[in-house]
């Protein structure tokens, strides 16, 4: 396979998956910095990397594989399970759609962070110790958001489709929108992705 060819596929795989871009802290160089990138960059490198030890038979055999296909798909389901039972206790919190949403992003955040470092613990080769940062480590125009907002069109809309629309949203904005869409798709198209006046300091 190709370079090109490999880089649409892993790009077509995230964009299929229900796990937005996340920051995770990682150590860059000789001299061990520190920094926060997209998980998405992570998992990137991580399905490209399965992807060659499958062709080279360094995978495991197909029962291996099944298996941790099989244990993939049940963290996924499992998270799901947990984001719809999220989304029916905010909405019936006794206050405004605004402070349900809050709700709903902070305990959805807690999920997706849960789900993505139990189905990369699924990769042979995954590293046993990664750390998602607070939603507030995300700045709008860095490359965690950027990954976010272009994730986001291109599950909505399918790959290719415009970020425009996500671009000057904050990160938090970015993920409800994502939510309400997959939630509630019929209430998707009326809803207005911002929350004002509210900065989430911990997750």
């Amino acid at each position: 396979m190709s370079q090109h060819l490999l880089q649409a596929h892993v790009s077509m795989i995230l964009v299929s998956l229900p796990l937005p871009p996340l920051p995770v802290l990682v150590v860059r160089g000789e001299d061990l910095t520190t920094s926060v990138c997209s998980s998405h960059d992570l998992h990137a490198a991580m399905i490209a990397t399965h992807l060659h030890m499958t062709s080279t038979g360094a995978a495991g055999d197909e029962a291996a594989q099944k298996h941790n296909i099989d244990a993939k798909q049940e963290v996924l389901h499992k998270m799901m399970e947990a984001l719809n039972k999220a989304w029916t206790k905010t909405r019936a919190l006794p206050v405004d759609i605004e402070e349900q949403d809050k709700a709903l992003v902070t305990e959805a955040y807690v999920h997706f962070a849960n789900g993505f470092r139990d189905y990369c613990s699924h990769y042979a080769h995954t590293c046993r110790d990664m750390r998602v940062m607070p939603m507030s480590h995300v700045d709008i125009g860095d490359a965690t958001h950027k990954s976010a907002a272009e994730y986001v069109s291109a599950y909505m809309h399918g790959e290719g489709a415009s970020a425009s629309d996500n671009n000057d949203l904050t990160y938090i904005n970015i993920l409800r929108k994502w939510l309400y869409y997959v939630m509630s798709p019929e209430l998707s198209d009326n809803c207005t992705p911002v929350l004002t006046g509210w900065d989430v300091k911990d997750s």
